[in-house]
C-alpha cells in the first residue's frame, strides 16, 4: 500500500510463482515511477502472479477499505499463502507534502483508515479464509485448515513526519489484532511528551478524527485540461421566492454537498444563485464524467482480481494433474473476465 508503485518488489518476483505480489498505488503518465499498470501481470512462470491495482486520486478511507477487503479475501482464499508481508506507505495520507507539491494528485486517507486496513489484515491472517472451489463460482468461504498466516508489517513512504509517525504507531498496534484485538483502542489518547512534542499541536492527539474543510483547487493535467476551483467562503443564501421551479431543478446541487466522496475535499460548497448557473454547469458535467471514470477504475480492479483468482485456481488444477503451466489458459480467462 503506497501511492507509488512497488516497482522493485514487482521486478524481483516478476518471473516467479512462489510469491504473489499485489500493489495498491496511483498510476498515471508521468507519475513516479511510471510503472504499475494492470497490463503488468508477470511473465514466464510468474505470469498471473503479479497484480497491480491502480486507484484514483482523492481516494477515501471507505473506498480503499472496500476494494482492499474484497481483494484480500479472494486472493488469500485462492493462493493460500504461508506468510503475508504488508508494506504500508503513509504518502497516501491527505495533504502529504510531496504529493500535493506535484499537483494535488494524492489520496485522502487518514492514519486511522490505514490502521483499520492493517487490523483487518491481521484478523484475516489469524483466521484465514479458504474455499473448496473458486470464490468466483459460489462464494463459499470457510476457515483455512492450514492455520494462521504469518504477518510481517513494514513501513513505506511518508513525507509528513508527524502524520507518518501517527500512522506507523497506529498500524503497529493494529498488526497485533490477531492476538490482541483492541490494542489500538488501548493506546493513550494523547501524544506522550518527547523532544518533538510541539509539532503535534494544536490538539496533541494520537488519533485525529475531526473533519477538515478548506479551499480546494483541482488541476489534473494528466486527464483533462481543466481547472476547477471551489471556494466555501463566499456562498450565500438566495431569495428563494424569485427562483422558479425549473431553476430549482437545474440547481439540484442546492440541497447537497460536494465533499471528499466526490473528490473535491470541501465538506460543503453549495451553489445557489441564478448568477452562478454557468459556473454550476461547468462543475457538474466533468464531475459526473469523472465519477463514472472513477467507478470504472474500481470495477477494473475487481476484474483484475477475479482474473488473478481464476488463473491461480486453474494453475492449481494443472499442477494436480501434472501439467505444465499454459499461458493460453490465462489468455482465455482474460477474454472471459475482462
Amino acid at each position: 500500500i503506497d501511492i507509488h508503485h512497488g516497482d522493485a518488489v514487482q521486478n524481483y518476483f516478476y518471473t516467479k510463482s512462489n510469491v504473489l505480489t499485489v500493489s495498491f498505488h496511483r498510476y498515471s503518465p508521468g507519475f513516479f515511477p511510471d510503472s504499475g499498470g494492470m497490463h503488468e501481470r508477470g511473465k514466464d512462470e510468474g505470469l498471473g502472479f503479479n497484480l497491480n491495482l491502480p486507484l484514483p486520486i482523492h481516494l477515501t478511507d471507505d473506498e480503499f477499505k472496500d476494494i482492499y477487503n474484497q481483494t484480500l479475501t479472494k486472493l488469500i482464499s485462492a493462493y493460500q499463502p504461508h506468510a503475508l508481508v504488508l508494506v504500508v506507505g503513509a504518502d497516501g495520507l491527505k495533504r502529504d507534502p510531496l504529493i500535493t507539491s506535484q499537483g494535488c494528485q494524492g489520496w485522502n486517507l487518514s492514519p486511522e483508515g490505514l490502521a483499520e486496513i492493517v487490523k483487518g489484515t491481521a484478523l484475516t491472517c489469524a483466521k484465514p479464509p479458504t474455499s473448496s472451489s473458486s470464490p468466483l463460482l459460489n462464494g463459499s468461504i470457510n476457515q483455512s485448515k492450514h492455520g494462521a498466516i504469518k504477518l510481517l508489517l513494514l513501513g513505506g513512504g511518508g513525507y509528513n513526519d508527524v502524520q507518518t509517525a501517527r500512522t506507523f504507531t497506529l498500524c503497529s498496534a493494529a498488526a497485533c489484532a490477531g492476538v490482541r484485538k483492541n490494542m489500538v483502542e488501548e493506546l493513550p489518547r494523547d501524544v506522550p511528551r518527547h523532544d518533538y512534542f510541539d509539532r503535534y499541536g494544536p490538539d496533541f492527539l494520537l488519533q485525529q478524527n475531526a473533519p477538515f474543510v478548506e479551499h480546494v483547487e483541482y488541476d489534473d493535467e494528466n486527464d483533462e485540461k481543466e481547472n476547477i476551483s471551489i471556494s466555501i467562503n463566499q456562498m450565500h443564501e438566495p431569495d428563494r421566492s424569485k427562483i422558479t421551479t425549473t431553476e430549482r431543478y437545474n440547481q439540484a446541487v442546492d440541497e447537497s454537498t460536494i465533499d471528499d466522496e466526490n473528490r473535491f475535499g470541501a465538506e460543503q460548497a453549495v451553489i445557489h444563485t441564478p448568477q452562478k448557473q454557468t459556473t454550476q454547469l461547468i462543475i457538474k458535467a466533468p464531475l459526473q464524467k469523472k465519477n463514472n471514470e472513477r467507478e470504472q477504475l474500481f470495477q477494473d480492479c475487481r476484474n483484475a482480481t477475479n482474473l488473478t483468482v481464476a488463473f491461480i485456481q486453474g494453475r492449481k488444477e494443472q499442477q494436480a494433474e501434472g501439467q505444465q503451466a499454459n499461458t493460453a489458459v490465462y489468455n482465455n480467462l482474460e477474454k472471459i473476465l475482462w
